[in-house]
């Protein structure tokens, strides 16, 4: 059996996990698998940018660190460590990474909207 279809069953089951969140995570995880362009290994600052961004909304659905790492194909420090700049950018109000956050937003309503959820 795969590890994530694992960690979503677990999810779905648990009981304090909410089902808006469950379907949150759905979203996230459907979002990622389309583009997949976000998870690939690079530096560039956009694509961390939307990483961190992305971690940062997982987290605030309580998805594990080690769910999210396997999102990402990493190790659960580096999703500990991208919390820790998102919160960062977001106290200085680094505005590219604003401009990268309204650009995600606006990508994950389309396609929310586009998978009629």
């Amino acid at each position: 059996m795969n590890k994530e279809y694992t960690i979503l069953d677990h999810l779905i089951n648990n009981t304090s996990f909410e089902s808006n969140r469950t379907i949150d995570f759905v979203l996230f995880k459907m979002f990622l698998s389309e583009n997949s362009w976000i998870t690939q290994k690079s530096r560039k600052r956009e694509l961390v940018y939307t990483r961190r961004y992305i971690v940062s909304e997982l987290m605030k659905l309580d998805v594990p660190k080690v769910a999210i790492a396997r999102l990402f194909k990493c190790n659960h420090a580096t999703i500990i460590h991208h919390q820790k700049w998102h919160n960062n950018l977001v106290e200085t109000n680094d505005k590219y990474y604003s401009h990268v956050q309204s650009e995600i937003k606006r990508k994950l309503k389309r396609f929310q909207t586009e998978m009629s959820i």
